[in-house]
């Protein structure tokens, strides 16, 4: 049964370069390339996932502790001097403009209440090279590119199948392969059932 649990999600924007440039923040594009070749209207807000609605301290240990917000340090000074997104009972989000040493606006902290869904964990084998290759060598007159192809797209089909016969064995494993070859055409004979098999 699945449990419905709410967390909290910090979103932290900085546009400093927009503010120096004098034009509109607007988000960078999703694939654009390096930083280096950003125009300055672009910005990446980075979002933050606690358990509880975070505070400030929350968040300063979260840089500390984390390398790669080494990168926060000229946003620091900024949060220290501007107020923190707040939670109260009535409400599910809150959110602050962050202004700089001038009095405008450099970017946004925006706290809001998300939910996930516990589920159950599950555990599948990884279709290896090997126990695909040991089914395959046998194939007469094999594809190789259409059997390369076959198994990038039926690997989530075998691992699914396995977890849903509770079954991870090797002998399982070999049973799934051989049932997607032959469901592909590669493999004339269907496969017996490993629980039938001899």
């Amino acid at each position: 049964m699945l449990h419905r649990t709410p967390y909290w999600r910090l979103t932290v924007s900085h546009w400093p370069e927009a503010v120096k440039a004098g034009v509109q923040p607007c988000l960078a594009p999703p694939g654009y390339p390096a930083k280096e070749n950003w125009l300055p209207s672009f910005h990446k807000p980075h979002d933050f996932d606690f358990r509880h609605p975070p505070t400030r301290a929350d968040f300063l240990q979260l840089v500390r502790q984390v390398p790669w917000m080494a990168t926060y340090e000229d946003l620091l000074p900024i949060l220290e001097k501007n107020d923190w997104p707040m939670i109260d009972y009535a409400h599910k989000g809150s959110t602050v403009d962050l202004s700089d040493s001038d009095g405008k606006v450099c970017g946004e902290l925006r706290v809001w209440r998300e939910f996930a869904y516990q589920n159950q964990q599950y555990s599948v084998p990884m279709i290896t090279c090997a126990a695909w290759e040991t089914i395959v060598c046998r194939l007469k007159n094999r594809d190789e590119e259409a059997l390369n192809t076959l198994r990038c797209r039926c690997e989530n089909r075998i691992q699914e199948r396995m977890m849903l016969a509770e079954d991870t064995s090797d002998e399982r494993m070999k049973y799934e392969i051989r049932l997607v070859l032959h469901e592909a055409g590669h493999l004339q004979t269907k496969p017996k059932h490993p629980k039938k098999a001899a």
